[in-house]
């Protein structure tokens, strides 16, 4: 046996220590949301009866919380006179959902992914994969809320404008879909900021494609379409542009999705492919970043494309070059970056 290093434990000890620390803390922002406390809180500070009372709750479980919370440095604490409080900084990030650093969508996820971990152990021993609906609904709330919070201002504000396409002309009816829509925030998105296209959404979910759908009907678009069918199945054609928001890596076969794609474009169609950033080299990737996306790829990404035909398990840490070489063995010959850091990479394909 190798000789150990006491000081080289520790240090991992102590990383392991605080993963741990970090892990418990986003169950309890998790429980925080649910519960309405970061809300109750950011109304100011309270004694932990005070802020009980104010959210309809157990006043000692919501004191073991808070003192959880406060340690985490998540909110604040007066030992003064023992009250509870959210710095404008905490409130932005717990309390005011919508923002690009409102938290609890990730607590969501962390939930769904312990929920589902016998699942992911029993296809670590067999090799299957796990269809993206058996997985706990806490994931699609999370994808939903992530996607609405971090994607969806820069594609309709920056990504899109860079699209070399007119989405607002008058004078024609500009055809989109949107490839693994899921809950369909992003094509409802795209229906509201370009009210002269018709837009497409499609996804194999149904009661994600359910849902969209009645969001789509509360928001009263009648240019938003919603479809139940996998990539390959879809009847539709001649689109303008196709977009497909991080979700490229979860399909069992990405060339012939993105092959799939080429074939319903117009011939100067654009296919719009946004996905998490990573770069080309796994040593490269040794990051916060890189840490969260192999991490959520082992558990959600690789197994949904293991459930799926071609079973390609491309992963979410692809990086430019093998999206690039998707691309290019789809049929796509004039490939751009739009943007390449730092949290997504968004690429611009024409045939």
């Amino acid at each position: 046996m190798s000789t150990i290093e006491k000081s080289a434990v520790e240090l991992l000890a102590q990383r392991i220590a605080g993963d741990m620390a970090g892990g418990l803390g986003m169950i309890l922002v998790h429980i925080g949301e649910q519960t309405g406390l970061f809300v109750a809180l950011a109304q100011g500070s309270a004694s932990s009866q005070e802020l009980a009372d104010r959210a309809g709750l157990a006043e000692r479980y919501v004191r073991e919380w808070a003192s959880a919370m406060a340690a985490a440095g998540y909110i604040l604490y007066d030992p003064a006179d023992a009250r509870f409080s959210l710095s404008p900084e905490q409130e932005t990030v717990f309390a005011s959902e919508g923002n690009s650093y409102y938290a609890p969508p990730f607590s969501d996820m962390l939930v769904s992914i312990a929920k589902d971990e016998s699942l992911v152990v029993d296809a670590f021993r067999t090799g299957e994969g796990i269809p993206w609906g058996d997985h706990n609904a806490c994931l699609f709330c999370s994808t939903e809320r992530l996607t609405s919070q971090t994607v969806l201002p820069q594609l309709i504000q920056k990504w899109l404008p860079q699209v070399h396409i007119d989405l607002n002309c008058e004078g024609s009816v500009p055809r989109i879909v949107d490839i693994g829509c899921g809950r369909g925030k992003a094509a409802i998105a795209m229906a509201e900021a370009f009210p002269h296209a018709s837009v497409y959404g499609l996804d194999l979910h149904q009661p994600s494609v359910e849902r969209a759908r009645d969001a789509a009907a509360s928001a009263g678009l009648s240019n938003a379409h919603f479809i139940a069918a996998p990539a390959e199945d879809t009847q539709e054609k001649d689109f303008d542009l196709a977009v497909i928001i991080d979700a490229l890596h979860d399909m069992g076969d990405p060339v012939a999705v993105a092959a799939k794609v080429r074939s319903i474009l117009k011939p100067e169609g654009r296919f719009l492919v946004i996905e998490p950033y990573a770069a080309d080299r796994l040593e490269d990737n040794f990051t916060l970043g890189g840490r969260m996306g192999y991490a959520a790829s082992t558990c959600i990404c690789t197994p949904a494309s293991l459930s799926r035909p071609g079973r390609a398990a491309l992963g979410a840490q692809a990086g430019y070059a093998r999206l690039s070489d998707v691309l290019k063995r789809a049929g796509f010959n004039k490939i751009r970056a739009i943007q390449n850091e730092p949290t997504n990479i968004v690429i611009e394909a024409v045939a």
